[in-house]
């Protein structure tokens, strides 16, 4: 019987609860959760029980077929706004009522809708910034080599996610302040769910929606919302819920992405020659991720072996029986795009960077790739995202040639999973501008 076979409701006699594992606070701090994890499912199989200090519990479901669940079920699990301690409960304490942090039901389905469509690809305030954006990325990596990788990529990001936000570029060190105080906070939250300085970081966040709300510019996300508010809408929650939300979500996880993309491509200057004759066809003008496929399948193999989202958490609704094991309503769960995307049984040679796997035509099995989670609560600018990533790549490797910094040590680049994948060091990248001759290459 196959994995996903095994995965069904309840029966009479109810299977054992998952094998568990004690996670003491020195492993925790000294190892890290992916490491922790890692170790886990190998000595115990793919759904085991973390028991974690100060007494939380959260199972590991590490197999592709539970994804597959997960997608063929949306309804069997839900995010915990309940459980104090869990993460996105930790999130609504700081940001309220966001599409990130909203309970399930009909306001949060409105909710979505509207976001849906503000995150549309044909947006052109979307498209407006990309070109600046990735054109100063470019001299940014060539005229500033000593600054580490990450601040390169966390600037692209602010400029392409705040110029189409909030319209006005004196607001954009507000809007990455307050992103970095906000991921500050929720890290503190992990260890101290009562943290005092929550309210600090409220306080902070509400004053820089103020400020975007008085300066905002006219052609903007945040003009829309406010326009197309109704009379005596509370703006300044209008903005946290939408505005706030979107660059919490979106600022460091383009950032990320643009950084481990960077760097896995940088080790091939094959692959790069091979972008550059793709994007000269369209230098600067705008497209769809799929108008330059190659970048795109850059873009989501970085994804698969390095993805951003490394576990996803959510709550089990109902009991259910999966791999012969007993959740109870009310489990924490981690789903692991970490595990699932690196699992040989599902990817041929599967941590090694290989954009083939994502060529036109390449099929996948149900549940073996989730970088922005499954579901009716998958993350809805997952496509605005892929393609700012597909333009970015497509137009540093128009114009440069990237290679490994020797100084950066391999400790440096090694991940560690925080709020979300990180490098454990600082990272940098040379930097070598291309002649626009350059000979001919095969894609």
């Amino acid at each position: 019987m196959s994995m996903i076979d095994s995965i069904e409701k309840p029966t009479t006699a109810a299977p054992p609860l998952p094998p568990s594992v004690d996670v003491t606070d020195m492993q925790f701090g000294r190892l890290g959760l992916i490491s922790i994890v890692e170790r886990a499912v190998k000595r115990n199989g793919p759904i085991v029980t973390l028991n974690l200090p100060g007494g939380q519990k959260m199972t590991v479901l590490g197999a592709a077929a539970h994804g597959a669940f997960w997608q063929a079920n949306p309804d069997a699990f839900h995010k915990d706004l309940k459980n104090p301690n869990s993460g996105v409960a930790m999130t609504r304490r700081v940001l309220g009522d966001t599409l990130l942090t909203a309970k399930d039901g009909p306001e949060w389905q409105q909710m979505r809708r509207e976001m849906t469509s503000l995150l549309s690809v044909s947006k052109p305030w979307f498209q407006r910034p990309l070109s600046g954006a990735t054109n100063q990325l470019v001299s940014d990596l060539v005229t500033r080599p000593d600054v580490p990788l990450l601040e390169h990529c966390m600037a692209w990001a602010t400029r392409a996610i705040c110029d189409p936000l909030i319209g006005e570029r004196a607001l954009d060190a507000s809007a990455q302040g307050i992103v970095h105080a906000l991921n500050n906070c929720f890290l503190a939250l992990l260890s101290d769910p009562s943290a005092a300085h929550v309210a600090a970081t409220q306080k902070q966040y509400a004053d820089v929606m103020d400020r975007i709300a008085q300066h905002r510019g006219p052609d903007s996300v945040a003009h829309h919302i406010l326009t197309a508010a109704p009379k005596g809408a509370d703006h300044i929650a209008l903005l946290q819920n939408v505005v706030g939300g979107l660059l919490v979500a979106s600022l460091h996880i383009n950032a990320l992405s643009l950084f481990w993309a960077l760097t896995q491509i940088a080790e091939d200057d094959d692959l790069q020659k091979r972008l550059s004759f793709e994007g000269r066809v369209w230098e600067d003008t705008p497209r769809r991720a799929v108008d330059t496929p190659l970048a795109y399948a850059c873009v989501r193999e970085s994804q698969r072996i390095k993805p951003v989202m490394a576990f996803i958490e959510r709550q089990v609704a109902q009991t259910i029986d999966i791999d012969n094991h007993q959740l109870t309503a009310g489990d924490t769960v981690l789903f692991s795009p970490w595990l699932v995307q690196r699992n040989s049984a599902m990817w041929t040679d599967p941590l090694t960077f290989n954009p083939d796997n994502f060529a036109k035509g390449v099929r996948h099995p149900v549940g073996s790739y989730l970088p922005f989670g499954l579901g009716a609560r998958q993350c809805p600018g997952t496509n605005l995202v892929n393609q700012q990533l597909t333009f970015a790549i497509s137009g540093v490797f128009q114009k440069l040639q990237l290679a490994p910094n020797p100084e950066t040590r391999p400790g440096d680049i090694a991940p560690m999973f925080r709020v979300n994948l990180e490098p454990r060091g600082q990272v940098r990248l040379n930097a070598t501008p291309i002649c626009s001759t350059q000979e001919k290459v095969k894609l």
